[in-house]
């Protein structure tokens, strides 16, 4: 038998995830950055730390419901709001991508204005 390992770990950077975290707080503002636990979910995004050249990487989740339906799930212990693959997943299209073009670009530039930055603890 063979076991082929074709969805392996995502392994988030250390460092990398904390400056990622605190250019989005700057920009998002803290209450708007949440550090959630690990989950046990596959994603073929941890291929990509997995080549020669040891890519660090820091995959993040984008929220794309609307501020509203966000606080509602909060309050109502229990009551999630629907996942990326489900049927009735309804983003907020305009706010999710303003969103995260506000957030990737200020985690490249603080990346880019960190002279002597180290990838790894």
């Amino acid at each position: 038998m063979n076991i082929l390992d074709s969805t392996p770990p995502t392994y988030n950077d250390p460092a990398l995830s904390r400056l990622a975290s605190q250019a989005m707080a700057e920009i998002l503002g803290q209450d708007n950055v949440l550090s959630l636990s690990p989950v046990m979910g596959g994603e073929d995004f941890g291929l990509y730390g997995r080549t020669p050249e040891k890519i660090p990487l820091c995959m993040f989740w984008l929220g794309a419901v609307s501020p509203d339906k966000f606080k509602e799930s909060r309050e109502q212990k229990g009551k999630s709001l629907p996942s990326l693959h489900s049927s009735i997943y309804a983003p907020a299209p305009e706010l999710t991508i303003k969103t995260g073009v506000k957030a990737l670009t200020a985690i490249a530039v603080k990346l880019l204005n960190t002279k002597s930055y180290k990838l790894t603890d």
